[in-house]
């Protein structure tokens, strides 16, 4: 795959996460939007801020490394081995429960503002898709937030990102489809 291959790619998932945002959990209701089926269980609201901590840190982690990143044309993909890991493990597919890092969870009580802090990081995402089109994705390095000794190359910070959300908006799904329906009672979170 190359990399203006990928990037488009990318683009076209994150813009249909946008959509899918704007039209399925954005109308819901304060009371929906905060439903758990169970006090283990996740709400709408967590899952997007769980997504907002990944993207506070890997938007500005990718903004950094374009910043430094050599000019290129179009290029093969070459996927690192930490990369191809951390894709497999976060890929939708897979279906072993991932222990989040207790940094990474989302804090209870929140407002509907998580999901137009989620919209802001994906409008940002796709301007850093057009930017690293002019980079060599293989070059730059980028951290892992919980480790920042191990680096993965851009493209597949970029995968790993996407990836990661793709697999939440599954569980998005499954929560919209367990909620009461009109008069049903909701657990407070």
């Amino acid at each position: 795959m190359t990399s203006l291959q990928l990037l488009r790619s990318l683009s076209a998932t994150v813009s249909e996460m946008i959509r899918d945002t704007e039209e399925k959990y954005q109308t819901l209701s304060d009371n929906e939007l905060a439903f758990r089926a169970d006090p283990a269980s996740w709400s709408i609201l967590q899952c997007y801020e769980h997504l907002n901590n990944y993207n506070r840190y890997y938007n500005s982690a990718i903004k950094n490394g374009l910043a430094s990143g050599e000019v290129s044309q179009e290029h093969e993909i070459k996927h690192t081995w930490i990369g191809k890991k951390f894709i497999a493990s976060m890929h939708p597919d897979n279906r072993k429960k991932q222990k989040t890092l207790r940094h990474l969870n989302p804090r209870p009580n929140l407002q509907r503002t998580v999901i137009d802090e989620f919209i802001r990081h994906q409008r940002e995402l796709l301007g850093l898709f057009e930017v690293a089109a002019t980079k060599d994705l293989n070059a730059i390095r980028i951290p892992v937030e919980f480790f920042k000794l191990l680096k993965m190359n851009l493209a597949d910070t970029f995968q790993f990102v996407v990836t990661h959300q793709q697999r939440h908006f599954l569980q998005l799904a499954r929560i919209r489809e367990q909620l009461p329906k009109t008069g049903e009672v909701y657990l407070k979170v």
